[in-house]
């Protein structure tokens, strides 16, 4: 059920935009596939390279470093968050 939902908000960016509005402002765009492995892997449980962010395309060793330093640089307040955007209506 919660793979589903990530797999949902792939093609979405309105739960993205509200959670970096609020959580981490002045966070680019482009972090939005690094959010979704996040709830991937932290919410929904699942393995990195399953994750649907990946669109498919082999992970690669820089995309992986990428996502730890925004996995790294998230605060527990930004995590809670995070984990909760997963659960309200995309």
């Amino acid at each position: 059920m919660l793979e589903q939902k990530v797999r949902h908000r792939t093609h979405m960016s309105r739960w993205y935009e509200e959670w970096a509005r609020r959580y981490r402002p002045g966070s680019h765009f482009e972090a939005r596939p690094y959010a979704l492995i996040w709830q991937w892997i932290h919410v929904a449980h699942g393995h990195i390279d399953a994750a649907p962010a990946w669109s498919g395309q082999q992970t690669v060793t820089t995309e992986r470093a990428r996502y730890r330093q925004f996995e790294n640089s998230l605060d527990r307040y930004q995590q809670q968050g995070l984990a909760a955007a997963l659960h309200k209506r995309a």
